[in-house]
């Protein structure tokens, strides 16, 4: 199936925060890219419908793009300066095909080899600049609860918190587990996880910043 003009409906969701003046930054999760679970549904029917390529994903969300300081080019991982003081490092943490798929979308997740080599040229640059940094991702950098962890957390979790922890990584933000979790203090690097707006209680989180602080 080729993606097709009803791809087009997906970013219109989000037309109000553009007409707002809202920035909308996205990164994609498991169930985005070649899902072979994709389907609409009117009454008792299902359909099969176009699947997102990572292509297509750039083209729908092309705004959040043009935004982008950087971009790692063998992913959909992008960097935004949001000013002087901070740097957005987004990056896509999912395991999906090259093609359409027929089956599940892959649960487990990682940050591959060319994603980690610009991370670390991303982390340098902002430390130069004395810019402070946040780190989202769709995987959890930890095992937030004893129910919910198997393959989402990150397969090579540790491996980027130990080197996140080496910069001004103020906190990471993630979701996939559909449960807003806080970890910090005793962690390496504080991780908030959002709930998930496709069940209840679609909760949401604000982010204060200042020059040099967050809350």
């Amino acid at each position: 199936m080729e993606p097709s003009g009803q791809l087009k409906g997906w970013g219109e969701i989000f037309a109000p925060l553009k007409e707002a003046g809202i920035a909308l930054l996205v990164i994609p999760g498991n169930h985005d890219i070649y899902d072979g679970w994709a389907r609409s549904f009117s009454g008792s029917e299902e359909r099969r419908v176009a699947q997102i390529s990572p292509a297509d994903w750039k083209e729908i969300f092309s705004a959040s793009y043009d935004l982008a300081a950087s971009q790692e080019p063998g992913s959909l991982s992008y960097s935004v300066n949001l000013n002087p003081h901070w740097r957005l490092l987004l990056l896509d943490s999912n395991l999906y095909s090259s093609k359409f798929s027929c089956t599940h979308p892959m649960t487990s997740g990682a940050i591959d080899d060319g994603e980690r080599r610009w991370l670390s040229q991303e982390l340098v640059e902002a430390k130069r600049l004395g810019q402070d940094v946040l780190f989202f991702m769709h995987h959890n950098l930890y095992s937030h609860n004893s129910v919910v962890h198997d393959g989402f957390k990150l397969n090579n979790a540790g491996e980027i918190v130990q080197l996140l922890s080496q910069y001004p990584v103020r906190c990471a933000f993630s979701g996939h587990i559909h449960a807003q979790h806080i970890m910090s203090g005793w962690v390496p690097v504080p991780e908030v996880v959002s709930s998930c707006f496709a069940e209840s209680d679609q909760g949401y989180g604000i982010v204060e910043l200042t020059a040099n602080s967050l809350s």
